[in-house]
């Protein structure tokens, strides 16, 4: 795993900052491959607005998910916990349960698995990446989640 996670970011790693589309393409599409996820959401922070936005999501077929994924809701979300904890969140750890942290995207989507990482630049937290899966389970090992971390803190440089 560590290693195909590290030819996915020499591969990210050729593009520079004004590539964001193909970071956030490339960076989702392999981690779905990788992981055998439903879905992939990269979130990123705008700086003007002070919320979280979704740059890119895998499979986006549908012109009306943009409305539903645009804006993270309500601030106790899975999602807008990792970024402003600055911290990862495996949905199956959850002690209350997945379904009370899930954002309208979630419940609307049958989302019932997910793990959040925050994407940190400079140690600080500046979006979210969400690998989701449409049954519950435990989807990624600790080592996984540790390579996926180390992953982002690699591209996010």
């Amino acid at each position: 795993m560590n290693q195909d996670l590290e030819k996915l970011a020499q591969k990210i790693q050729v593009f520079g900052k004004e590539n964001l589309s193909d970071i956030l393409h490339y960076t989702a599409v392999g981690l779905k491959n990788l992981f055998q996820c439903h879905i992939i959401r990269i979130y990123l922070e705008d700086l003007h607005q002070g919320i979280l936005i979704c740059q890119y999501m895998t499979d986006q077929n549908d012109p009306d998910e943009r409305q539903i994924t645009q804006f993270i809701s309500p601030r106790d979300s899975i999602t807008s916990q990792a970024f402003y904890e600055n911290k990862v969140i495996l949905s199956w750890t959850l002690p209350e349960g997945f379904t009370k942290y899930r954002n309208p995207f979630e419940k609307i989507s049958g989302i019932q698995s997910c793990v959040v990482f925050p994407i940190v630049h400079e140690l600080r937290p500046i979006g979210t990446l969400t690998l989701d899966w449409q049954e519950e389970g435990e989807f990624v090992s600790n080592s996984n989640v540790e390579a996926i971390n180390a992953f982002l803190t690699k591209i996010s440089m």
